[in-house]
């Protein structure tokens, strides 16, 4: 029995010896008929950020559907229990009555689809990254969708449910809402979220309202960014060790999409 708690005890620590923070990062934002202002800037704002907060980033743009599940395929089945992971999202997104979905490059947002086989579901993504210690879905698509001359079927997100006390899920407005001006070159919800989080040593479920106040007074309170799940256990931005990376480790550049290996 000691022998098994032993050996349970050193597979624990192996575990977390190998453990890893690993960041998805992708926008999409030429869609057709309409391309959108702000997520290519956005997207690589926060892949810089969470580099310099010691993530292995990949950085994706304008992602059809096979491209998103692949990606996300790779990096489900590369997550170790101990793994902290960030996946951020901004381009258009939309809803039916029941599920969330990310909308692929370059899609018809006028033409009627099933957005079952031709979107990415959140719900799906959740799932996928679920065994790791700690996973933080951030949703930057809630936006109008109003080219002219066609009629739009992108909705607003809907309230959804986290899967767990290890997981959030993060939109930039709140549901059945959209961001104030999607006209922006730089999103207001994303660059409150970057500037805290690198600024920062509180404790996630601190920093979060946080943001959300910043949000909102930058808005005059017309935009609420809005949150599924409170993590468990404790997951900050700025630990001991990113300090120590940022004092003996050079800035490396952002990794492409030129590999799914993580």
């Amino acid at each position: 029995m000691k022998k098994l708690l032993i050996i349970s005890i050193m597979i624990g620590l192996c575990i977390a010896a190998f453990a890893d923070r690993k960041a998805l990062v992708i926008a999409n934002y030429s869609y057709d008929k309409v391309t959108l202002s702000s997520p290519k800037a956005d997207a690589d704002s926060m892949a810089l950020a969470l580099k310099k907060l010691n993530f292995k980033v990949k950085r994706l743009d304008n992602c059809k559907l096979a491209v998103i599940n692949a990606y996300v395929d790779s990096l489900a089945q590369k997550i170790l229990p101990e793994d902290e992971i960030i996946f951020y999202y901004s381009g258009h997104g939309v809803s039916t009555p029941t599920t969330n979905y990310l909308v692929p490059a370059f899609t018809n947002l006028g033409a009627e689809q099933d957005l079952s086989k031709t979107a990415y579901s959140v719900s799906t993504l959740a799932q996928k990254l679920r065994t790791a210690k700690t996973s933080i879905i951030i949703l930057e698509a809630s936006r109008n969708w109003q080219p002219t001359g066609a009629k739009a079927i992108a909705k607003p997100f809907i309230s959804q449910s986290s899967v767990s006390g290890k997981q959030v899920i993060i939109s930039s407005a709140s549901p059945n809402a959209v961001v104030q001006n999607s006209a922006l070159s730089r999103s207001v919800f994303t660059d409150a979220f970057i500037r805290l989080s690198r600024n920062s040593e509180d404790n996630f479920n601190v920093l979060f309202p946080k943001v959300v106040a910043e949000v909102k007074s930058k808005t005059a309170n017309n935009q609420v960014p809005w949150i599924s799940g409170t993590l468990s256990s404790e997951f900050k931005f700025v630990t001991g060790e990113v300090k120590l990376y940022w004092r003996n480790m050079r800035l490396r550049g952002i990794e492409g999409g030129g590999s799914i290996s993580w």
